[in-house]
């Protein structure tokens, strides 16, 4: 029943479709009868998500621990969605209920595979604030609103080290998935002084890489 493709990468488009599709769950559930059980997990979920959303999207507050919960609650939505869209009846859907869920089938066959994007992103210092570098990334297709491409994330790696490194000798580390436009880095007293440096790709759902975007760098203060 469930599509590998009901949830959009883009985290705002996602966050819209919880508050979206919770909200019709809880009005439709009599009609779809699925389980109490599955509808007040999700409910529990949804509510955890909005706390650490409202502190995802200020940037003051965006701090590693909270990209990280961000990360773990999604994932635990998207499980409880699909497993109350497996619990209900398939003749139980209407045509709206499929177009509000983005229900379409499994995509199955040759081509359903997402082909990773063939450029990268634009990656600049938005801020640099006292042991704090907040980065922006732009989609170089569509600057203008600095999107992700469908089904795509960000793969930033970084590495802390003296100044002037030559590209090919940076050991970059410490990878992680970005899904938003800001992202905010904390730096230790210890940094001051040391320069940051960042690289990133944008990656497809099969966990393919794209052209990796130039390097850039920023001194701890």
């Amino acid at each position: 029943m469930a599509d590998r493709h009901i949830f959009q990468a883009a985290e705002d488009l996602f966050n819209d479709y919880v508050i979206k599709c919770l909200a019709y769950l809880i009005k439709y559930q009599a009609r779809l009868n699925f389980s109490d059980i599955n509808l007040d997990a999700l409910i529990a979920l949804g509510g955890k998500w909005g706390t650490n959303w409202t502190l995802y999207k200020d940037v003051t507050k965006q701090t590693m621990t909270v990209n990280q919960e961000k990360n773990r609650l999604r994932k635990l939505d998207e499980a409880a969605f699909r497993t109350i869209y497996g619990d209900i009846a398939a003749s139980a859907f209407s045509p709206d209920d499929r177009i509000t869920f983005n229900l379409k089938g499994q995509a199955t066959g040759k081509g359903s595979k997402i082909k990773v994007v063939d450029y990268a992103p634009v990656v600049s210092l938005e801020t640099n604030a006292h042991l704090s570098h907040a980065l922006r990334f732009q989609n170089p297709k569509t600057p203008e609103i600095g999107a992700i491409p469908e089904v795509h994330e960000i793969y930033l790696e970084s590495y802390m080290g003296e100044a002037n490194m030559a590209d090919a000798y940076i050991p970059f580390a410490n990878g992680m998935k970005v899904t938003h436009q800001l992202y905010q880095i904390i730096h230790t007293e210890g940094y001051v002084g040391k320069t940051s440096y960042h690289r990133c790709y944008y990656e497809n759902t099969s966990g393919k890489r794209g052209p990796q975007s130039f390097i850039m760098s920023a001194v701890v203060g």
